[in-house]
C-alpha cells in the first residue's frame, strides 16, 4: 500500500486559525457615542475659547476673569508689572551709560563725564549688559501676554471637563446592535469617566 505523505502539516489548523480570526474581528465595534451632540439642543458649551482669547488679547487677565479663574490674574499682572518695571530700569541704565561713553570719548573739554575714570571698554561693556538685559525684559514681557492669551484658550476648552475621582473600568460580555439589522454577541470595555 501506498502512503501518502502530506505536504503541508499545517494547513488545516491554519485556516481553522484564519476562520476563528475573521469571526472575533467581524463583530462591529463601535466607539461609544456621546449623549450630548452638538445637534442636540440641550447641549450648550459653557465657555468659549474664542472669546476667552480675544478678551485677553485686549486686556490680559480678561479671559481669565471670564473663565471664572480669577486667581491667575494677579500672577499675570505681578510678572507683566515686575518685567515692566526692570525693562524700565535697564533702558534707563542703557542710556546712562551710553550718554557716558559718548561724553567720555567726545574731545570737547566742556563735556564732563558722569563717570569720570572709568575706561571706554568698561563704559561700553556696561551699556552692552544694560541693552541685553532690557532686551531679555522685553522679551518675557512678550512671552507672560501670549501664555496669558493660551491659557485662557485651554481654560476655555476645558471648562467642563470632568476631573472627579470616579475613574473605572469594566469588561463585560454585551449584545451589540447594529443599526437595528444585526445582533452581535461581543465583549464590551466600559470606561467611566
Amino acid at each position: 500500500m501506498k502512503r501518502v505523505i502530506n505536504k503541508y502539516p499545517l494547513k488545516n489548523s491554519y485556516a481553522l486559525l484564519i476562520t476563528f480570526l475573521f469571526c472575533i474581528f467581524s463583530i462591529n465595534s463601535f466607539s461609544q457615542k456621546n449623549s450630548k451632540s452638538s445637534n442636540d439642543s440641550s447641549f450648550v458649551k459653557k465657555k468659549s475659547p474664542g472669546k476667552a482669547m480675544i478678551f485677553s488679547l485686549i486686556l490680559p487677565g480678561s479671559g481669565q476673569v471670564y473663565n471664572k479663574k480669577i486667581w491667575k490674574v494677579p500672577i499675570i499682572y505681578l510678572s507683566l508689572g515686575t518685567l515692566i518695571y526692570y525693562a524700565d530700569k535697564n533702558q534707563n541704565y542703557y542710556q546712562r551709560f551710553k550718554r557716558a561713553y559718548l561724553f567720555q570719548s567726545d574731545t570737547l573739554s566742556s563735556t564732563i563725564s558722569e563717570f569720570a575714570g572709568v575706561s571706554n571698554d568698561q563704559l561700553l561693556y556696561y551699556r552692552k549688559q544694560y541693552r541685553r538685559n532690557r532686551d531679555l525684559c522685553i522679551l518675557g514681557i512678550t512671552v507672560v501676554y501670549i501664555l496669558n492669551i493660551i491659557d485662557a484658550n485651554v481654560d476655555a476648552n476645558l471648562f467642563d471637563f470632568d476631573v472627579s475621582d470616579n475613574l473605572s473600568m469594566r469588561l463585560e460580555p454585551g449584545i451589540i446592535d447594529y443599526n437595528n439589522k444585526n445582533n452581535t454577541i461581543g465583549l464590551r470595555c466600559v470606561i467611566k469617566f
